[in-house]
């Protein structure tokens, strides 16, 4: 298919800003929607100038957006913004459903009008709590399942087919987000104690290259017509590691001694020990990288500065 042109949410993110610019070396256009204008992101500032964008930020924005979605005339949507739960009040909880449900719902329903009928939507393997085939962790997990409800909805009513990716944790060496991998690189780069708890939960950390290029696949797929409806798939790294021993390995393979303190924090309520292995693979999608391997240089590199 020629002249491709993707709309990205959350584009001024992590996972936005690195599809978006492999979106643009695959020659698609690309429009974007963020609450972050691209120059304030510390991932999308070389996207100014090179995408087109809409800043969804007032609270009267409706029209506005309508008409600059209407304008792109999306082919495929890319759904990637999402809102964690930054409390539990109701305030919290209102922010989080109008953020992860009514928002994309109102970009869905703009796209549809626009012509578009593919979208790759974003998951979370929180959504399947002791490998359950829905069991969501918490209400950012819940959020996520309620979307693809409504993607069920819109295959059933107008036809707009869909893949949702549900995502195992991802981190890359640009990663600046509060996450464990970025916080933990900082730590041991500057020696400073990293409160960790005891250690015993398995982890599945892909690599940024990898989740993009899984979105790649999926749109691919979609373009393609091999999608009859709504398709679901988990996308993992295949390296799964005890958490402790990823440390205790990097430690030894770096000689730098590890930050970590051992049991100084506790788990969290419905702590994910055993992640999701029920999963259905993307077809023509492999993962390339491993945690272990990627922090050993992370961390060698930093030592090298």
């Amino acid at each position: 298919m020629k002249n491709k042109k993707a709309l990205i949410t959350g584009i001024s993110g992590y996972l936005g800003a690195h599809l978006a610019e492999a979106l643009l070396q695959q020659q698609w256009q690309v429009a974007g929607i963020d609450l972050l204008p691209l120059e304030k992101s510390g991932y999308a500032g070389s996207l100014a100038g090179r995408v087109d964008f809409f800043c969804n930020a007032a609270s009267d924005s409706d029209g506005a957006l309508e008409e600059f979605i209407v304008r792109s005339q999306p082919t495929c949507l890319f759904h990637i913004s999402a809102t964690f739960m930054k409390d539990k009040s109701l305030s919290g909880i209102h922010d989080l459903l109008a953020s992860n449900v009514t928002s994309p719902t109102l970009v869905l329903e703009c796209a549809r009008k626009s012509g578009c009928r593919y979208v790759v939507n974003t998951g979370s393997h929180w959504q399947h709590f002791n490998n359950e085939n829905y069991f969501p962790v918490d209400l950012y997990a819940m959020s996520k399942q309620l979307f693809q409800d409504v993607l069920l909805s819109y295959e059933k009513l107008y036809g707009v087919k869909s893949i949702t990716l549900q995502l195992f944790d991802p981190f890359g060496e640009d990663d600046r987000r509060k996450k464990l991998i970025p916080q933990l690189v900082k730590a041991w780069k500057e020696g400073t104690a990293f409160p960790m708890t005891g250690g015993a939960q398995t982890v599945d950390f892909v690599h940024v290259s990898d989740v993009v290029s899984a979105f790649l696949v999926a749109a691919e797929r979609l373009l393609a017509g091999k999608v009859n409806g709504t398709e679901c798939y988990g996308v993992s790294s295949e390296h799964r590691y005890v958490l402790k021993d990823l440390i205790e390995r990097i430690e030894k393979a770096t000689g730098k001694p590890s930050p970590v303190l051992w049991g100084a924090k506790a788990y969290r309520e419905n702590e994910i020990m055993e992640p999701w292995n029920r999963y259905e693979k993307l077809p023509g999608w492999l993962p390339e990288h491993d945690v272990l391997n990627d922090l050993i240089n992370i961390i060698r590199f930093d030592e090298q500065q």
